[in-house]
């Protein structure tokens, strides 16, 4: 049985952070997080007649992604998803990891080009200036899955 404190944090992520309806389109974006957490999330928006897109992507796979990053492969997946922003309406970050540090041996000129060419224009291009969003971040085990 899913912990009940999922279902009273999908429900305050989708009626009071984003205040989702029927006229929404949401990407529901998850790193590390128990997937029962975000089934139960994707439920309660779909619940308020909302068009939902899911995200699942693991910090660990990132961690490689940027250790090899090159100027190209930076704008290949700020192109795939600015488009992918740009169908949504709201956007609900969950960020979970059971390494917080494991970003942390990225050379800083690979955060800098992410920065630059995919931050910039996806983040505070598109994501934050025209949807209505909300990141919620705790680490692995702050996430309930069942009951105990």
């Amino acid at each position: 049985m899913l912990d009940p404190r999922i279902t009273k944090l999908a429900e305050l992520l989708c009626s009071h952070s984003c205040e989702l309806s029927a006229a929404d389109s949401v990407l529901i974006h998850a790193f590390d997080i128990p997937e029962e957490a975000v089934a139960e999330i994707v439920q309660c928006a779909q619940a308020k007649g909302a068009k939902v897109a899911v995200r699942l992507e693991s910090n660990l796979v990132k961690r490689q992604l940027m250790q090899g990053l090159t100027v190209e492969s930076a704008q290949l997946v700020a192109k795939v998803e600015k488009y992918e922003m740009e169908q949504m309406t709201a956007y609900i970050a969950l960020r979970g990891t059971d390494n917080y540090a494991e970003l942390s041996d990225v050379p800083g000129d690979k955060m800098s080009l992410w920065s630059k060419e995919y931050v910039t224009p996806v983040v505070f291009g598109v994501r934050v200036p025209k949807t209505k969003w909300v990141a919620f971040v705790g680490q692995r085990p702050a996430w309930p899955s069942k009951r105990t």
